[in-house]
């Protein structure tokens, strides 16, 4: 507890050097100001900021001051390691600032610039983030970020620049490569984890370029697993990552840590009315990214599993509407593309129109009856549609052979789809 003691009378005023004491004393305050500006390694800026400020206050006479500024010099300051006190943090603090000290080296500014026809550089403007890939300087990006780009300078932690360019693009992952000369640059490559491994409630970090502001961290949870997120194509990507980490444009690109600071994922899309954040992050899972992104580096592409049926999620709410059992659940076929796999290994698509008792379900069932309801592929059990697409895209690639058990006129049937490759996907 503090104590004050009753203040003393003070004696009778005198006239004599206070002026010029207090004067005396600014001088010194702001000589102080100096040193300690040029400690910093800013040099007199900030005394001389205080100075303009403070000496019209002092009073009616108008006084000049003229305050010694020193010359910017180094001070080599040598600290005892053992003269300081540890700061303690608690352990979520610890975590956090763990994930900065193994991912902050590897995040990357992508600024991009479109060719005006003249200059490059006079161009359209976009930003993005990235992440350091491997030491012979792949930088993995998302796809929508270099979109019709062609100059991109790619910022490291230690604000050093070069200059990049485009490898390979899968805009239905939306996810890229980009690669510089590695030459002279002191590249650490992210560790890779896996998304797999995500449960709701875990923490997860975010490091980027939000609004330009770089090697920028934000911190939240897994909010939810199995989204499914849009993309610039037709094609969707299963599997996503849905987390509430401040995510912002500028963002895009970059890596979502898990707590061990292990990249789980690559932060592509926010749920907005507005252009801010609202708390709903996506992010491509590491599950795709650990396929996606050799494949672009070896041979500039990737391929993704097709069966070639278009589908939904049963509801027991149908099984009238759709003469299947309630207890059933699966991914309902309303169409098989012709001639794809599906339509060649005999999966039968939807036949004859739905009759509905109400309105409401015309909103909630498949508008076609007769179609197959895949409940397995191998032996995993889909409880959705999304379950058959994230199953094709984590598991499966072209010219595999997928044994599926589908629930046809009462019966379970197997039936056996050799894949084949997507349909590319042009952007213009």
């Amino acid at each position: 507890m503090t104590q004050y003691s009753r203040p003393e009378t003070p004696s009778p005023r005198r006239r004599g050097p206070g002026l010029a004491s207090f004067l005396l004393i600014i001088v010194v305050v702001l000589a102080g100001l100096v040193a300690w500006d040029n400690l910093l390694g800013r040099g007199p800026a900030l005394a001389n900021r205080f100075a303009t400020n403070l000496l019209p206050d002092i009073g009616a006479k108008r006084v000049q001051v003229e305050v010694p500024v020193a010359e910017p010099r180094t001070l080599n300051v040598t600290v005892d390691p053992e003269s300081l006190e540890a700061v303690e943090v608690d352990y979520e603090t610890a975590v956090l600032m763990d994930i900065y000290a193994r991912g902050n080296p590897s995040v990357v500014q992508v600024n991009t610039f479109v060719d005006n026809g003249s200059n490059p550089l006079l161009g359209g403007l976009g930003q993005g983030s990235g992440f350091i890939w491997d030491e012979q300087g792949h930088i993995v990006t998302n796809a929508h970020v270099v979109q019709s780009a062609n100059t991109m300078h790619i910022t490291f932690q230690d604000r050093t620049v070069s200059v990049g360019e485009v490898v390979a693009t899968d805009p239905d992952s939306d996810l890229a490569v980009l690669k510089i000369d590695p030459e002279g640059y002191d590249l650490q490559p992210v560790t890779m984890g896996r998304s797999e491994e995500l449960q709701v409630g875990m923490r997860v970090a975010v490091i980027g370029t939000p609004f330009s502001q770089e090697q920028t961290l934000t911190s939240g949870i897994v909010s939810n697993l199995g989204r499914t997120m849009n993309t610039m194509t037709r094609y969707r990507i299963p599997d996503s990552i849905q987390f509430d980490a401040a995510t912002n444009p500028g963002n895009s690109g970059g890596p979502l840590f898990n707590d061990r600071g292990e990249v789980v994922g690559v932060v592509s899309q926010i749920i907005s009315e507005q252009r801010s954040f609202s708390g709903i992050g996506l992010a491509v899972p590491s599950t795709i990214v650990n396929r996606v992104i050799p494949a672009l580096i070896e041979s500039g592409r990737y391929e993704h599993a097709y069966l070639g049926v278009q589908g939904a999620t049963y509801s027991p709410i149908c099984s009238e509407a759709l003469d299947l059992p309630k207890s059933a659940r699966g991914a309902y076929v309303t169409q098989v593309v012709p001639g794809g796999p599906a339509a060649r290994g005999g999966l039968a698509g939807a036949s004859a129109r739905t009759r509905f008792d109400s309105e409401e379900l015309e909103f909630i069932c498949p508008t076609g009856a007769g179609g197959d309801l895949i409940t397995h592929v191998e032996d995993f059990k889909l409880s959705s549609f999304d379950d058959l697409m994230l199953y094709l895209e984590r598991y499966s690639s072209p010219g595999d052979e997928v044994n599926l058990t589908v629930l046809r006129n009462g019966s379970n049937v197997r039936v056996t789809i050799k894949l084949g490759k997507r349909p590319s996907t042009s952007l213009s």
